[in-house]
């Protein structure tokens, strides 16, 4: 990480970001690298400002009321980032370990429009072997994340679901570009599957074996569509 604009964070911040809260730096890194240079050194400056402080409540020295003070708001591009840096870093004041990442991967703000840090799920946080050996999941994503054989941690277990996020969700994205595919994933490679999700959510290892991979054809989404 040596020539990435994440390594201008201090290790001690880098270390919360990626053990403690396990994000994923890529996708930091990705917002960081739409900005402008400036921009850039701002970010990094407020996101050592909020892991100070952070850090600052936890031993007694501040309050949350300081932490609150560092919130911003204005009508910037840059300003995603820093809302959605500042939600993350503050739940790690009241929730650590499995919460604190359940929390993140549940915040309200992610998923939607606006950015929100990803977490990225090592081990699981269930066991469902006891359930089921085989789960059919649905994902609805670009393209380019079938051509580079990399899916995201994120399936639903409702096909509609995946034909929402591929289609409706996201209506500034480029419709050519989107696909929804149909998997079988093993008991095994299932990190989570949070039972308050409306999504019908499935979280799956990022080297999860993905069974009987296929897209499913127009002709087929026409149908889905036509049944909902």
């Amino acid at each position: 990480m040596t020539d990435s604009i994440c390594s201008q964070l201090t290790d001690a911040c880098l270390h919360m970001l990626t053990e403690s809260m396990q994000l994923d730096l890529n996708h930091i890194e990705s917002e960081l690298s739409s900005y402008t240079p400036e921009e850039q050194v701002n970010a990094i400056s407020y996101i050592e400002n909020l892991y100070f402080v952070s850090q600052q409540i936890k031993e007694g020295v501040s309050t949350v009321v300081d932490y609150n003070e560092l919130y911003c708001e204005s009508d910037t591009k840059f300003n995603v980032l820093q809302q959605g840096m500042f939600d993350a870093i503050k739940l790690t004041l009241e929730f650590h370990g499995e919460e604190l990442w359940k929390e993140l991967h549940t915040h309200t703000n992610r998923g939607g429009e606006d950015w929100f840090p990803i977490v990225i799920f090592k081990e699981p946080l269930e066991d469902y072997c006891s359930s089921f050996r085989l789960k059919t999941i649905y994902r609805g994503c670009n393209e380019s994340e079938h051509q580079a054989g990399s899916f995201g941690q994120c399936w639903s277990s409702c096909k509609q679901t995946a034909i929402d996020f591929a289609f409706n969700k996201y209506p500034e994205l480029d419709y050519s570009q989107r696909r929804v595919y149909q998997a079988e994933v093993s008991c095994e490679d299932i990190i989570w599957i949070p039972m308050v999700s409306a999504e019908s959510e499935v979280v799956i290892k990022r080297d999860a074996k993905l069974e009987n991979l296929q897209e499913i054809l127009p002709h087929q989404l026409k149908l889905s569509l036509q049944a909902s």
